[in-house]
């Protein structure tokens, strides 16, 4: 029997009464957990996005200005739109605030630099934002905020999430990729490696065989199709054709000796090979290997000697023979004959190497027959030989002299060279008995062809006996001139049985030629110095110094500044010389505020060019400290807002005293200029410096259609400071014309007083104007017969400061003559929203003009806008 048990009504409700106090507590503890979840869920989520906006800025090329897939061509590291996008493309709850601060980008140059300011905040059209300065790392920093769903309840309220990401970018990191070894990635490059030989090295006959040797060496990918190309050689075979990896193989081919090979010069012939093969996709070409084959000169130089060089019947000779191989080849059996002393001479045979020496003696005594004439000559000959493709004799012949009469002389000359005149060349002469038993007497005679004879001491000359005597000759500067070794021939006689004369001997002097030539241009020989007045004529006075031993003709100086230079005809050794030549001032001398020509002198000796140093010499055209500046946009026009332009600001030291202290101001304030290259730095006299700044056009730029940029440089001299000005204009590619510039000079006249003429301009734009020319024209009566009919222009100022300074000028007849363009000295620039004056004084020494109804001077300003001919009415 089953029993079942019935759960009492009031345990039923006691459980429910449990369940719902412990619900509550179960519901929170859940909530809690997805709170948790959904806060870490936020935090991950705004640490990576700052990652991946910093990762996006970082790295090469252009942006996409947030939307994915464009090129806005805007830099990454600067596209702010990019970087936010690419922050929010991560936070999948709710997109980050554009005009909030929730994303903020900085720039910097590492961990312990300033940061540039952040990107702009704004609506959306703040996309893009350059840093001022280099810089080499980007920061971004997202900002999130949790909010409880249900607040207080969870035991952690609202709150707000930061994350700072960093990278450097990648733009300002130089990357070296360096080759890989071995080829290019993906594996292993096809390569083929040629060397050739060839044999024999050396060829002496027309029509002979030359055979070439080529060794090719594969690399690590096989190949096939080998072929050798060679432009000496036709037909090349080869072993192999199809070379497997790292193997090798050869390949021969002939070529025929052809008359032109035969020519000593060069004497050689070399070719050039190739190797080609293909790899099965690419035709691959090996080096270029050569090699060189030498034509076969044999040569053999021989010469004989004898010792005494005189001699009589009984007396014993040494004779001594040497030779040489001076060919390119060896020489075998080298032998001497000499049919006088008997048949071939021993210790003169064998073999000879290249530029290899051999010598032997023989003695031979004089027979009576040998001194039947007063000269014995003696012939001998040598041979060798050299083994080509076939065996060739190389002969050569040399002959020495006895001379047998009853009196030798010999002649030396000390010293061996000389190579200024006045040295004194010393000459012994002596003579000797060659008799046996004959006696010498005085009367004895000496000639001599440089005239430097002697008398030799009185007293009989026996038989074997000598006298000597000593005359000498003073090299006299012709000689030298001449370059021409002095040669002394000399003879002499005495009395025997009747007058007997001696030989004939010669001695040579070596003339040794050093031409010079320095050129200086000295402080006192340039006049004037300074020349500050347009058209002054400067007198320049070069001074030539032959440093040489010879005598130098046509000297002449070669300056591409200074004309009308006349020289001397010639410059002795030691002696100088001048040469003065002029150069008239020119508006650009006064200008740059110096002038520096360089010369070079040159001379002839010989009918060779004799050219000096090369030299310079500044003259100053301005007394006093000047500056000039000139701004240089790059590019010179924009197209579009935020395009950088950068500006090089160069700068010109144009005065006569060094600057210090230079610095370069925008008064505009438009640009930062960088001038550190020049900071603490003296500028010399007519030297230069560069200062940089960058500009970024703005949407008022565009809108204008252009932008100007003005300058101030200023510098410290010794005796005052100097400043320059200077503008440039930029422009929008077919932006409209600038305004007509307004003009206003009623009653603007010559005044006869101070002869000042002045004119206000009016510039009503809110862009400053730049001065480039002024052009001043007196239109005169051509009947005018007044006493001075110069009429010149002393200054021109604006708003009382000087601008251009004593500039002259005239036509033929005296005039100033039409159309005279003067530039100002320093860039002339009309302020934006501006009136100045611009005055001219006039040098003028009579009273009036024949026509004033006709006569006038009309000046013209040069500016980028529309100019307007003031006439200026006496």
């Amino acid at each position: 029997m089953k029993l079942t048990k019935f759960l009492p009504r009031k345990n039923f409700a006691q459980a429910m009464v449990e369940f719902a106090i412990v619900l509550p507590i179960l519901l929170l503890l859940l909530y809690g957990l997805l709170e948790t979840g959904r806060l870490l869920f936020i935090y991950s989520t705004i640490v990576t996005a700052s990652r991946q906006a910093v990762r996006y800025g970082a790295a090469t090329g252009n942006g996409d200005g947030g939307v994915p897939g464009n090129d806005a061509g805007i830099p990454r590291y600067q596209d702010c739109a990019g970087i936010r996008a690419a922050a929010n493309r991560v936070d999948y709850l709710n997109a980050f605030n554009h005009n909030s601060d929730d994303i903020m980008i900085f720039w910097d140059n590492g961990p312990t630099t300033g940061m540039n300011p952040m990107c702009p905040v704004g609506s959306a059209t703040d996309t893009s934002f350059t840093p001022s300065g280099a810089t080499d790392r980007m920061i971004v920093t997202v900002i999130g905020h949790f909010n409880p769903i249900v607040p207080k309840i969870v035991p952690f309220g609202a709150r707000t999430i930061t994350a700072n990401s960093a990278r450097t970018i990648l733009f300002s990191v130089p990357i070296e990729v360096p080759a890989p070894p071995g080829g290019p990635p993906g594996g292993p490059s096809a390569s083929l490696t040629l060397s050739v030989t060839a044999a024999p090295l050396i060829y002496d006959t027309l029509g002979q065989t030359i055979t070439y040797t080529y060794t090719v060496t594969n690399g690590s990918v096989a190949v096939s199709g080998l072929s050798i190309n060679d432009d000496k050689v036709g037909s090349i075979t080869c072993i192999d054709t199809t070379l497997a990896a790292n193997a090798s193989t050869t390949c021969t081919g002939t070529y025929k000796i052809v008359s032109g090979d035969m020519n000593p010069n060069p004497g050689s012939v070399t070719n050039t090979a190739t190797a080609t093969a293909s790899d099965g996709t690419n035709s691959v070409t090996s080096n270029t290997a050569t090699a060189t084959i030498t034509l076969a000169q044999p040569k053999l130089d021989f010469t004989k000697t004898v010792d005494p060089p005189y001699g009589t019947e009984g007396d014993t000779v040494t004779y001594t023979f040497t030779v040489t191989n001076t060919g390119n080849v060896p020489l075998t059996a080298a032998a001497v004959t000499d049919p006088k002393l008997g048949g071939p001479q021993s210790g003169c045979g064998g073999d000879l190497a290249v530029g290899a020496t051999r010598a032997c003696t023989a003695t031979y005594k004089l027979a009576s027959s040998d001194i039947a004439t007063t000269t014995m000559v003696n012939n001998a000959s040598a041979s060798a030989q050299y083994v080509g493709s076939t065996t060739k004799t190389v002969n050569a012949t040399s002959s020495a002299s006895l001379y047998t009469g009853s009196l030798y002389l010999s002649v030396t000359a000390s010293p061996g060279s000389v190579n200024k005149a006045g040295q004194v060349i010393t000459y012994t002469y002596t003579i000797t008995n060659n008799t046996k038993n004959i006696k010498l007497t005085a009367p004895y005679n000496l000639t001599s062809s440089l005239g430097a004879s002697c008398s030799f001491p009185t007293g009989d000359l026996n038989a074997g006996k000598n006298k000597s005597c000593t005359g000498s000759y003073t090299v006299t500067q012709t000689d030298i001139n001449s370059g021409k070794d002095l040669k002394n021939t000399a003879t002499a006689s005495a009395k025997g049985t009747n007058t007997v004369t001696s030989n004939t001997f010669s001695v040579t002097v070596s003339v040794v030629t050093t031409p010079g030539l320095t050129l200086t241009i000295n402080p006192q020989d340039v006049t004037p110095n300074p020349a500050t007045a347009l058209n002054t004529v400067i007198t320049y006075i070069y001074t030539l110094t032959n440093t040489g031993n010879v005598t130098l003709t046509a000297p002449k100086i070669t300056d591409m500044l200074v004309i009308n230079i006349t020289c001397p005809a010639s410059i002795a050794p030691g002696a100088t010389g001048t040469c003065t030549g002029t150069h008239s001032v020119t508006q650009a001398d006064i200008e740059a505020g110096s002038i520096t020509n360089t010369a070079t002198a040159t001379a002839t000796f010989n009918s060779k060019t004799i050219t000096s140093n090369s030299q310079s010499f500044t003259v100053s055209t301005y007394l006093g400290p000047r500056l000039k500046l000139q701004i240089t946009p790059n590019p010179n026009t924009f197209t579009t807002a935020d395009q950088m332009i950068g500006l090089t600001y160069d700068l010109t030291n144009t005065g006569s005293e060094p600057l210090s202290a230079i610095a370069i101001s925008d008064p505009d304030g438009k640009v930062t200029i960088d001038c550190s290259s020049v900071a603490g730095k003296t500028l010399a006299t007519g030297s230069k410096a560069t200062c940089v700044g960058i500009y970024t056009t703005t949407a008022g730029d565009m809108s204008v259609g252009y932008v100007g940029f003005t300058a101030t440089a200023t510098g410290t001299g010794t005796t005052g400071s100097a400043s320059s000005n200077a503008i440039t204009m930029i422009s929008v590619p077919g932006a409209p014309p600038l305004a007509a510039c307004s003009t206003v000079a009623t009653g603007a006249t010559i005044n006869k007083t101070d002869n000042i003429m002045s004119m206000t301009i009016n510039n009503p734009l809110n862009l400053p104007l730049m001065v480039k020319d002024v052009t001043v024209q007196w239109n005169h009566d051509s009947g005018h017969t007044g006493p001075d009919t110069t009429l010149k222009l002393q200054d021109a100022a604006l708003d009382s400061t000087l601008f251009w300074a004593w500039i002259g000028g005239g036509s033929g007849s005296g005039y100033l003559a039409p159309n005279i363009t003067i530039t100002p000295s320093t860039a002339l620039y009309i302020p934006a929203n501006s009136n100045p004056t611009i005055s001219f004084t006039f040098q003028q020494s009579y009273d009036n003009w024949d026509n004033p109804a006709s006569e006038y001077v009309a000046i013209t300003l040069d500016m980028p806008c529309a100019g307007t001919v003031i006439s200026l009415h006496r």
